[in-house]
């Protein structure tokens, strides 16, 4: 998930709301909502993260979070009755993405 602002870094601290068990939710002040649902499989929710990232402009701000699983399968979805995946179609992407990087 990526979010954009131009606003400063300690006004996005403040106005993130984020909940990891046992639903997803992630809310921005000013954008609401913009994460919200079950899981597709169980995560270690004590060893979840996230951190901001920011860019060299002033709207150039990502949201990262890191959801450990708390087993070894293949998750097909990120959310229950999201858009599924194969393996295939995730290494591709990853590939895609080290080029690019």
């Amino acid at each position: 998930m990526t979010a954009f602002t131009a606003r400063p870094i300690f006004y996005i601290i403040a106005a993130i709301l984020l909940n990891i068990c046992p639903l997803l939710t992630v809310r921005i002040g000013w954008a609401g909502r913009i994460l919200d649902g079950p899981l597709a499989r169980k995560i270690k929710a004590s060893e979840a993260l996230w951190v901001i990232e920011t860019g060299q402009s002033s709207d150039d701000t990502h949201l990262h979070i890191v959801l450990p699983k708390s087993d070894q399968h293949y998750w097909r979805s990120v959310f229950e009755g999201g858009l599924e995946k194969s393996h295939i179609e995730v290494e591709l992407r990853c590939m895609e993405d080290s080029i690019r990087n």
